[in-house]
């Protein structure tokens, strides 16, 4: 069969948004991969409503699928409807996190043939094959489909025992469009912490699983002999296991890749029980790392159920600066709960102010659907809505105890606003390093950044007219 995979073709907010061109997830490229290692051909592309059309004249697909994070599934729900208006025989599917926790919703306002929910590696190679052997409603773990007005399937869910199976991703499966591809290595998938706001925890239920060094240091070797320098693990959080880590790095020395750059997310907690760890890491070759302090209010920090202490943030911070590595920090305004008030916001800013960061990317805490958050608010009656595509981490999608939606914007903008003008010089500094760290700093993101962030700062222009 041919088949055609579509990332939903968007520009993110916030300071991503300040980073040219655009990027695609290592998880439908394993997609692709599993699909072509299973003997189908198979294409990636970036798409959306401009070129959707354009797509499938040039790919005359047998099926399309599509990827989705809840603020890309309007993306993706046009699309879909623009392809069946096309060509009503061409299959359709949705996978990610968005369809996997709103699949009813999905199948009564999208004319989607299956939603895939979980995992895709082994779930879609095995639809492909019965559908190739004429029975196009099978009963598969993980894929939900409607068929006589009633879903079947809804509650299945998959995900692989073992993720040493991995198909391997290799560039030709890279959307033309994407210029600058930085590889991404998936050591491990999941996370063990429940935080309350994160939808990767929901959707791998907590679980975390993990590949063998040389399996990775394999997928790493390949890209570095195709010229690439600079790579991401792309792990949730790369720093569970703190040995593991090593025994990686350790790895990486050995044959001769730590000339390469690389960056991670990690937690704080781990950075405090082994800051040792972070300089093994600097000598193969790690050059950033991002973080979530997430509140500066530890009552705050204590709902979202991130089990850090401030005193812990503030270690980690000295830990980093205090190496080579370039750390950005997450940060969010809002609790959604009683600490919704002017002063506990106020706080959470002061702290932020205190931290010398290298970078700082600040959201509002936004409800995603699979999430303890979202299950919450929802029953709460305090979800404002379901357009979706105001779900990107800079719009207040819920309605505060104590102040209003509005106000949480407001106090976002402040924060970005006073806490970037309280570094002063320390930005060029921050600056050189960026661009000396292969991260997403670039002389372009610098000039955008410093071209609006004077502006923002002055007050002569709003951040949300900025990034639209």
């Amino acid at each position: 069969m041919k088949i055609l995979l579509i990332s939903p073709k968007f520009k993110p907010m916030g300071l991503e948004s300040f980073v040219s061109g655009y990027t695609i997830g290592s998880g439908i490229l394993s997609v692709a991969a599993a699909v072509r290692d299973a003997g189908h051909k198979v294409a990636v592309e970036l798409g959306n409503e401009e070129n959707i059309l354009t797509l499938l004249k040039t790919h005359s697909p047998d099926m399309v699928g599509i990827t989705c994070l809840t603020v890309s599934y309007p993306v993706a729900k046009t699309m879909i409807t623009m392809i069946k208006e096309y060509n009503p025989d061409i299959l359709t599917i949705i996978g990610g996190h968005h369809a996997t926790f709103m699949t009813e919703r999905i199948f009564s306002e999208c004319n989607v043939d299956y939603i895939l929910r979980g995992e895709g590696e082994r779930a879609f190679p095995l639809l492909l094959h019965h559908i190739e052997s004429g029975n196009k409603y099978p009963l598969i773990e993980g894929v939900a489909f409607k068929r006589d007005g009633k879903i079947f399937n809804e509650h299945s869910f998959t995900l692989l025992q073992n993720i040493d199976s991995l198909p391997k991703i290799t560039t030709d499966l890279i959307p033309e469009e994407i210029h600058s591809f930085v590889p991404q290595i998936s050591s491990s998938r999941g996370c063990p912490f429940r935080c309350s706001f994160c939808s990767i925890s929901a959707f791998y239920k907590g679980r975390w699983r993990k590949r063998k060094p040389e399996t990775i240091l394999d997928e790493i070797d390949m890209y570095a002999s195709e010229g690439h320098g600079t790579f991401k693990f792309d792990d949730d959080n790369l720093t569970v296991d703190t040995t593991r880590v090593r025994e990686i790095c350790d790895n990486l020395k050995e044959r001769g890749l730590d000339n390469l750059k690389w960056g991670c997310l990690s937690r704080v907690d781990s950075i405090c029980r082994d800051p040792a760890m972070v300089d093994e890491m600097v000598d193969a070759g790690c050059s950033w790392m991002q973080l979530g302090i997430e509140s500066g209010v530890q009552e705050i920090i204590n709902t979202y159920k991130k089990h850090i202490t401030l005193e812990q943030v503030q270690e980690a911070v000295k830990i980093m600066n205090d190496s080579s590595v370039f750390h950005t920090w997450f940060s969010i305004i809002g609790s959604g709960n009683e600490y919704d008030q002017p002063k506990y916001i106020e706080k959470n800013i002061n702290f932020l102010k205190k931290i010398k960061f290298d970078l700082l990317q600040i959201s509002i805490l936004t409800p995603f659907p699979g999430t303890e958050l979202y299950c919450k608010l929802k029953e709460e009656n305090r979800l404002l809505h379901k357009n979706w595509k105001m779900y990107d981490c800079v719009h207040c999608v819920y309605q505060p105890l104590y102040v209003t939606p509005q106000q949480i914007e407001e106090y976002f903008l402040r924060a970005y606003r006073s806490i970037y003008a309280s570094r002063g010089l320390d930005l060029l500094k921050m600056a050189r390093k960026g661009l000396k760290s292969g991260s997403i700093v670039t002389p372009e993101m610098l000039f955008k950044t410093t071209k609006y962030g004077i502006n923002i700062i002055l007050g002569r222009k709003n951040l949300y007219e900025t990034l639209e």
